[in-house]
Parts: C-alpha cells; structure tokens; sequence
C-alpha cells in the first residue's frame, strides 16, 4: 500500500519507468597493491574475462515540473567474470590464475536527456558494489601471493559515468542502448590469502526495454 501510493505521488509529477537489460561486461586491467605482512608494497595487474552482464533500473523524468530533461535513477546489476591471471611489475611473472568473480552492484543516478523521437541520454551516480572472489589458485607466486587462495568478499562505494538512446517502440515501450563505466576501488585482508588492494574498473554495452507509466 505505502509503495503504490509512492508510486501514485512520483506518477502524477514525472514520466516513471522501469527498464530491464543485458549486455556486454568488460572488466578493465586492474592496478593491484599486495597490503599484508612481508609482501606488503609489491604491485601488479589482474586481468579478467569478459561476460554477460544483468540489470534492472526504475527512475523517473521531471516531466511534471517542466524539467523533462532531468532524471533520478535506481540501477542494480549483476554480473559473473573469471580472473585470467596476475602479472608482478617488479619481476614480469606472469601466473595464469583459475577463480571466478562475483560483481553486485546498486547506484543512485543522475541523467539529463535530449529532446526529439530518439532521445539521447547521459548521466553520473554514485553506488555501492560488492565484489566476491572464490576460491581460487595460480601454479606460481606473484606480486606477493602464493599459490593459492581460500576466496572472500569486499563491498566499497564507487561511483559511474553512462550515455545511451531512448527509441520509442510505442506509447508505453522504448528500446534502450547504453555504454556505462564503473569504477572502485576494493580491499581484501589475509584472511582471504588474496592481500590486496584493487583499483577495479569495468565497462559495459547494454541493450534492453524500458516499460514507462
């Protein structure tokens, strides 16, 4: 009752929406810092795979107010990736390394939007993610680490930049293609044996619908 009487109040003074999509993640190189005990300061790069990410968002244009260009969003996605490998910038060992990823993430953003058919879009936020590492192991020791890994988690606050076009399909139905970069900046303890400090980054192309009411 007290979210559909929300949603009422948000309808009657802006366009309301909820958009699903799917696309393209491609997690950039990582600076990676080893943070514990005698390893402590040695750096490197973690590289990833790419995979199929997931997402679903509701916002709302100020269309009420004669602001239509100004937008507020909710936007959650999820996505799966394998770590390929860890290379030491002191030594240049390169240890190819076998551990899957988990990326959760939850942002609040900000959009400003074109006029016209085909509405052109871009917008900032700022959101939490969180990042599950399994269980994991490497044949050789690099930046600090050895062979192996017991896997853990770390959430941090992060933030992203997106663009994309809205194509009306029908009154109610549009076509979404966004591009989105997202970036934070993750700890792990020893507790975990994967020490380190990570500047991860991510880019992804999305497709999907947004559903409006």
């Amino acid at each position: 009752m007290i979210l559909a009487s929300l949603l009422i109040a948000v309808n009657s003074y802006a366009e309301t929406y909820l958009s699903l999509y799917t696309g393209l993640a491609k997690p950039h190189d990582a600076d990676i810092t080893n943070n514990y005990g005698a390893g402590t300061g040695q750096t490197g790069q973690m590289s990833f795979k790419n995979n199929i990410n997931y997402g679903a968002k509701f916002g709302f244009w100020l269309t009420g107010v004669d602001a239509p260009y100004l937008g507020f969003q909710i936007d959650g996605n999820f996505y799966n990736t394998d770590i390929r490998e860890i290379v030491s910038s002191s030594t240049g060992v390169v240890a190819p390394v076998t551990s899957n990823m988990d990326v959760y993430s939850v942002f609040a953003n900000v959009l400003v939007r074109g006029t016209g058919d085909i509405k052109p879009y871009a917008g900032v936020g700022v959101g939490f993610l969180d990042m599950k590492i399994g269980q994991g192991q490497k044949p050789v020791p690099a930046v600090g680490i050895p062979g192996g890994w017991k896997g853990g988690s770390d959430g941090a606050f992060g933030w992203q930049v997106l663009a994309g076009i809205d194509y009306p399909l029908s009154k109610n139905l549009s076509l979404i293609v966004e591009y989105k970069y997202t970036a934070a900046d993750f700890s792990f303890d020893n507790s975990t044996m994967v020490p380190l400090d990570i500047k991860y980054s991510a880019s992804q192309f999305n497709g999907g619908l947004a559903f409006s009411f």
